[in-house]
């Protein structure tokens, strides 16, 4: 490692930067104070010891280290160098300014005991004469030429997923509203007045995903829901409507698989699970004719269309739990379907899955676990083994006691599982004249 012993003092000469020793927050001093120097360059060094702790940790069997004693070129009368204020010095534990005359002596007496672990060997340069004369060597001007590539590269190799194959093709929702004169209400903070936009739907996914269902089903933390508001920079105002929203969304029964988030156990939580599945051959006209036969929310939709391709599918799964010993893919949608709790019912629910093609989507997840749990369950059995899909529109979740809902459905709740048939001949298609079973892991 070159070039250790050079000290970067703070000499900018606009002012200090460093961070508050007691809030960190980010300061500039454009005064220049002596003790935002020292902070300064106290900031500076430590991230320099950071850094060389790195570089040396990195070694397998040794690790040179070249050092030198540089003197500042503006004190050459004192001929003393700055290895105390530099990483590698305060690592050697040199505290005080060193004379170059007596720099290895010093290195030696505090760490050339041990040579096993530590050998201080000089380096010694031989000056050159100012009179050795340049020699070029001549050059032989011989005629070349370039190999030239004659095969083809395959550009087809990809890693897609549920956005890309559906990105141009999916559809704003058709709205049934007649045109008329817009009727300007005052606007009251709700779930529905709720920003909408991604920006609105990242902060709902990251609450749930560090929230603790069961602890939070009562009453939830108003700690974690500030903090998600000022990093995503909404206004608090905002605290008192997501905490409702949270308790209602873990407290709606999802019907109809006749449970809820808060009763669910910490252990059998599997989030933003990331998976990926090897496809030989994808193309879309087999994709459409599968889909389009087995899922029934597929047959009224348009057909994909997409290049054929091959590689890998990735994706991230909301949550996958486990209740009762049947698995479960929740996903979590922030979509605005309108302002009134009747906009969420089943109906509203399935126009929103059509027109953004969430079909595609829970069929690539289903496909995904079961390809896992058909790895890791020595008994498996879809019929038996998977619970289903829940989409959760969390605008809409009443929370326990709703009038709207009924045995079978839930407003908020979008629930469907896959036939089997569906899901095995995805399996085989995507399977198609792989080499190995384990390259069908996802």
């Amino acid at each position: 490692m070159p070039f250790i012993c050079d000290s970067k003092l703070a000499n900018n000469p606009y002012g200090y930067f460093f961070h508050d020793p007691k809030t960190y927050s980010p300061i500039l001093d454009l005064t220049r104070q002596d003790a935002s120097k020292a902070l300064a360059e106290k900031e500076q060094l430590a991230e320099e010891v950071r850094l060389i702790y790195v570089g040396i940790t990195r070694s397998i069997y040794k690790c040179y280290l070249g050092l030198a004693p540089i003197v500042d070129g503006r004190k050459r009368t004192q001929l003393t160098s700055d290895l105390h204020k530099t990483a590698i010095g305060r690592l050697l534990d040199i505290q005080t300014p060193l004379l170059a005359s007596h720099w290895m002596q010093t290195l030696q007496t505090k760490w050339g005991n041990d040579p096993t672990l530590i050998q201080i060997t000089p380096c010694f340069v031989q000056r050159l004469e100012s009179n050795i004369p340049y020699y070029h060597e001549k050059i032989s001007h011989k005629t070349t030429a370039h190999l030239s590539f004659n095969r083809s590269i395959e550009r087809n190799w990809v890693v897609t997923s549920y956005t890309a194959l559906t990105r141009q093709n999916t559809h704003p929702m058709p709205l049934s509203i007649t045109e008329s004169t817009p009727v300007v209400h005052p606007i009251q903070p709700s779930i529905f007045t709720f920003p909408k936009g991604a920006k609105s739907g990242v902060f709902l996914h990251y609450l749930l995903e560090r929230l603790n269902f069961k602890k939070n089903q009562s009453q939830v933390d108003a700690s974690i829901v500030l903090n998600a508001l000022n990093r995503y920079g909404f206004d608090t105002d905002w605290l008192a409507v997501i905490q409702q929203l949270l308790q209602q969304v873990l407290n709606t029964p999802l019907h109809p698989a006749e449970f809820c988030l808060a009763e669910l156990e910490t252990d059998n939580q599997y989030v933003e699970m990331e998976f990926y599945m090897p496809i030989h051959f994808l193309a879309a006209k087999e994709f459409n004719q599968i889909i389009k036969t087995y899922d029934p929310l597929s047959k009224s939709t348009h057909f994909l269309n997409f290049s054929q391709l091959q590689g890998m599918i990735k994706g991230f799964i909301d949550l996958v739990c486990c209740h009762q010993g049947k698995y479960y893919i929740i996903d979590y949608k922030s979509n605005f379907l309108g302002d009134q709790p009747e906009d969420y019912q089943h109906e509203s629910l399935s126009h929103a899955m059509i027109a953004h093609r969430y079909d595609v989507q829970y069929q690539l997840y289903t496909l995904a676990i079961h390809r896992l749990l058909k790895r890791k369950l020595p008994q498996y059995n879809y019929e038996q083994d998977i619970g289903g899909v829940l989409y959760l529109f969390l605008r809409g979740m009443p929370g326990k006691n709703n009038e709207l809902s009924n045995q079978n459905t839930m407003p908020g709740v979008f629930f469907i599982k896959p036939a089997f048939a569906l899901i095995d001949a995805l399996d085989q298609l995507f399977s198609a004249n792989l080499t190995s079973p384990h390259d069908k892991i996802c």
